[in-house]
């Protein structure tokens, strides 16, 4: 039997990317903007000022390297793969930010280096697994994956769609557990 695979976000997911966003747009623009406050996928809405993407684009400050691992993240991932899961990052970066990409790989490397795989992608959907965890409420309602699991944020709060929200790495330990008696 082959393994179940997971398709496994990084953004939001693996780390904590839009608190580093935060923290190095309240540091330039002497803010106090906190992860709470931003209810809606759109920063630039929740902000009120567009010019905080540019820091995921900026490949002179490197965004997406060193980006602190959700808690759990490492242990949760290694324990994934105890349990006989094939664990894929599936992230998204700008096709023109070559320095995000490398940085993102070299991420993975430094911080999950149990994992074998990290597909960078536009578009999530076409992406082959049986099991989705992902933050982006695009990402989860348009994969083929049989289980969806929404990971929590103040962004995603308003989904409805089909899924299983989780919390933590704890919850979607526990989630897998099932899943995993279910396919046995």
């Amino acid at each position: 039997m082959s393994k179940v695979v997971i398709l496994l976000d990084m953004d939001d997911v693996l780390n904590y990317s839009v608190e580093k966003v935060l923290e190095l747009y309240n540091k330039e623009y002497h803010k106090d903007i906190v992860i709470e406050q931003i209810t809606e996928w759109d920063l630039a809405k929740c902000v009120g000022d567009s010019t905080i993407y540019k820091y995921y684009g900026d490949q002179s400050i490197h965004f997406f390297r060193n980006i602190r691992p959700q808690v759990g993240a490492v242990e949760g991932v290694q324990k994934m793969i105890d349990l006989g899961f094939q664990v894929k990052v599936v992230t998204s970066v700008g096709k023109d930010n070559i320095a995000g990409i490398q940085d993102k790989k070299e991420d993975i490397k430094e911080y999950f280096p149990m994992i074998e795989e990290v597909i960078i992608a536009q578009d999530k959907s076409g992406i082959e697994g049986d099991i989705m965890i992902d933050d982006g409420i695009k990402n989860i309602s348009k994969t083929k994956a049989k289980y969806k699991l929404l990971y929590d944020r103040p962004y995603n709060q308003g989904y409805t769609g089909e899924h299983i929200r989780v919390h933590n790495f704890e919850e979607i330990l526990k989630i897998l557990e099932q899943i995993k008696e279910c396919i046995i």
